[in-house]
């Protein structure tokens, strides 16, 4: 063997050692990387899966709080329906006819309600509507809902089923029995079924994640709503047998993992029971687990990428250090060069790793704070969609009985105006209107949840609030809204809670500044005025005496008749999504009411807002508060032409001036009016218009009249202010004005004076 041949093989036998040497280093590299790898990816997969069992979770949750306030709303709804005297008497008579005009009044006021029904106490149907001739004399006594009513006569909640035919929808029954009110005996059941999908509307608005939704169970496991169901079809008890899931009816499963048994998809899942009645329920809100893990799978993508990339790196290092070690072989007189320049390159990779070790731990601290701040944000949707919901419910459901309530309390005071006092039938009539007014308050009691503040009242000066605010709200409007303010100097003091003025003064800035995005005028006026008793009779909630009116006026975008209707609504807003929470109006409303107020709000489109606080005056310790004698009305024998296009309010104007002896033309709107004018031959002394009116303005029209009656007079009455008509343009300084809302005896007087003005003593 020569020489060459020994060399060649020393050559093989080093680098043959040199690879095992690097394939041992690498495995050795690789495997804590391959580890931590791991053991990452089972912390983040543990700890998504947590919190999509806690959504799930809050989702349920939200779901069932929504179930059993609409059950109990409706089961409190049909329990005071049976226990009103109209729908007693006729069960009493056994009168079928008027027993079918409750229960029609009760279906067409009620949402989702399928049909109503009355039968006597054991069972058999003699009443109902719609209409089914067939179902008449028919025996119930052998279903579910009259067997739970009957075991002790309380309201009661039926299971679900379906009537008749199978493509029927699914329904419940709800029944509440109707006693005599004088022995408290059973006369006869009131029954209503609802359709469970209209039910169902109320909460498919929740979020449960990708891919998620929620379902809801009757006691046997059959399915109620399914989002991948069609329940007209058939009825689905696939998830009888599913133990697990059914055991949520006796407490909460906060994490189940399931294959539900419709979409045969592996399911992470939360159950809850709920109860309704007599009847337990369950409520499921579940996500797919491959949609729920995702995340954790693109990590471990991530981290793959990161492992190979490690990988590589180890390779590039330790290919490094193989050669100068095979360097280090050939070259013995480099050596103290070489392991210089080892480590020196030993202390650069200590530094990089110094600096990552910093990076990750920065890392750390930013995803555990963004961690929180994602829960906060969480935890503030579910509030947010819970509050709607119920904001949502409450509203519907006293829109229904207010609805009601209008005829029962309006034609109740109409009828009382007029009847004798010695009539005995007088107290029955009374009666009713008390019942109205407490219907009423349960109404209110709906709407005022969100009320519930403690006040501190002291006696108080609002222009001196309205000052200390001025600064304040000319910052907040902005340099392209014009901020007037026009305050009373004899203005009466307020029994309120300074702190809150501030609140009703910023939000009503504020509304008014988001409803002038172009620029405009933002007017406060305070004053001071007495309201008697003829204007509180046509003005329920408010009672006579003085009071201390704040008013703020804008000339922005308006606001149409169905928009006025919802402004104080909890949760109502026009805005556009992320510039407002629909709570600014309802606020202030709710102070004022709290306060012992009064809101009123005037408003048509392309014309502005105006809203009128009165709050009840007080004597201040060191003031005497008087209020000055107003002169006597006379009775008037003049012509007045009266242009309102609201056909209630001229109706009430027309009847307080008839009344005064004058004689009335009722022109009602503008074209009406030219043409009533026109036709009538004889002299009109007065004429008195309404500012904004649809065709053509209250000043158009009088300028066009006086044009044909040089000596016409004219008085001008509007829900504006005197000053923000005046800022406006709409009438000139000095112009007769009066103010709505409109008091007779205001009225009469101001009537009177602007007939008297320039004319003969």
């Amino acid at each position: 063997m020569t020489d060459s041949d020994r060399e060649s093989g020393k050559g093989i036998s080093t680098r043959r050692g040199a690879l095992r040497v690097y394939i041992v280093a690498v495995v050795l590299a690789l495997t804590p990387v391959a580890l931590l790898c791991f053991y990452g990816w089972r912390m983040a997969s543990d700890a998504l899966v947590d919190l999509v069992a806690q959504n799930n979770l809050a989702a349920a949750t939200t779901t069932k709080k929504m179930i059993e306030t609409e059950f109990a709303l409706r089961t409190k709804h049909l329990q005071s329906f049976a226990e009103g005297s109209l729908m007693v008497n006729a069960v009493l008579a056994r009168d079928e006819e008027a027993a079918r005009g409750r229960l029609e009044l009760l279906v067409s006021g009620s949402i989702r309600v399928d049909r109503a029904f009355v039968t006597d106490p054991d069972g058999r149907l003699w009443s109902d509507f719609p209409r089914a001739p067939e179902s008449l004399g028919k025996n119930f006594a052998d279903r579910d809902w009259f067997k739970g009513i009957s075991s002790n006569w309380q309201p009661y909640v039926s299971n679900v089923y379906r009537r008749n035919a199978e493509a029927n929808p699914l329904l419940v029954a709800i029944a509440a029995p109707i006693f005599d009110p004088k022995d408290h005996r059973v006369a006869g059941c009131l029954v209503t079924q609802i359709r469970l999908e209209g039910i169902a509307s109320i909460f498919r608005s929740v979020e449960v994640g990708k891919g998620g939704h929620v379902l809801l169970l009757d006691h046997t496991g059959a399915v109620i709503t399914h989002p991948k169901v069609d329940l007209q079809a058939r009825r689905y008890d696939e998830y009888a047998a599913s133990s697990p899931v059914l055991s949520a009816q006796r407490g909460e499963i906060r994490n189940l993992q399931y294959t539900d048994p419709i979409s045969n998809e592996e399911m992470l899942a939360a159950a809850l029971p709920c109860h309704v009645a007599g009847s337990t329920w369950t409520v499921i809100a579940q996500q797919p687990i491959s949609e729920a893990i995702r995340p954790v799978r693109l990590l471990a993508l991530e981290i793959g990428a990161a492992g190979a990339f490690l990988a590589i790196l180890g390779v590039v290092l330790f290919s490094g250090l193989a050669k100068y070690h095979r360097r280090t072989q050939r070259l013995g007189t480099e050596l103290a060069a070489a392991n210089r320049d080892l480590l020196a390159e030993i202390d650069k990779h200590r530094l990089t790793a110094e600096e990552l070790r910093k990076a990750s731990d920065e890392l750390e601290d930013r995803v555990a704070q963004r961690t929180q701040e994602l829960q906060a944000t969480r935890d503030q949707l579910i509030q947010a969609q819970k509050m709607e919901a119920i904001g949502r419910l409450a509203g519907g459901v006293a829109h229904d009985f207010n609805n009601l309530l209008t005829i029962i309390l309006g034609y109740s005071e109409l009828i009382l105006a007029d009847w004798p006092n010695s009539d005995p039938k007088r107290k029955q009539l009374d009666e009713i209107r008390k019942a109205g007014e407490r219907a009423r308050a349960l109404t209110r009691q709906l709407l005022a949840f969100s009320r519930k503040q403690v006040l501190n009242p002291v006696i108080l000066d609002f222009n001196a609030q309205v000052k200390h605010m001025h600064q304040m709200l000319a910052r907040l409007i902005g340099e392209d809204v014009e901020l007037v303010t026009n305050l009373a100097p004899d203005l009466a003091r307020v029994v309120f809670d300074p702190t809150q003025v501030e609140q009703i003064l910023l939000n009503l800035a504020v509304n008014a500044r988001d409803a002038m995005p172009h620029g405009g005028r933002l007017t406060i006026e305070t004053a001071n005025k007495y309201l008697e008793e003829d204007y509180c009779r046509v003005h329920e909630g408010i009672q006579p005496g003085a009071y201390v009116v704040l008013t703020v006026t804008d000339t922005g975008e308006g606001m149409s008749k169905e928009t006025r209707l919802h402004i104080f609504e909890p949760f109502f807003t026009t805005k556009e999504k992320g510039r407002g929470t629909g709570l600014g109006l309802s606020t202030v409303y709710g102070i004022v009411q709290q306060s012992g107020g009064h809101i009123w709000v005037y408003s048509e489109p392309g014309q502005g807002a105006t809203f009128k606080i009165f709050l009840p005056a007080t004597e201040a310790p060191a003031a005497k508060a008087s209020r000055a004698a107003l002169p006597a009305v006379r009775r008037g024998s003049a012509t007045i032409l009266v242009a309102e296009d609201d056909h209630d309010v001229r109706a009430l104007i027309c009847t307080v001036l008839k009344g005064n002896g004058y004689h009335v033309l009722d022109g009602g709107g503008p074209e009406g009016t030219l043409a009533l004018s026109r036709g009538y031959a004889d002299a009109i002394h007065l004429l008195l218009t309404d500012v904004v009116m649809p065709q053509m303005s209250g000043r158009q029209l009088a300028e066009t009249l006086k044009a044909e009656r040089p000596d016409l007079k004219v008085l001008y009455m509007s829900g504006y202010t005197d000053n923000a008509i005046v800022h406006r343009g709409v009438l000139e300084p000095g112009t007769e004005f009066i103010e709505k809302p409109v008091q007779p005896d205001s009225l009469l007087r101001k009537v009177q004076e602007v007939l008297d003005k320039d004319s003969p003593a």
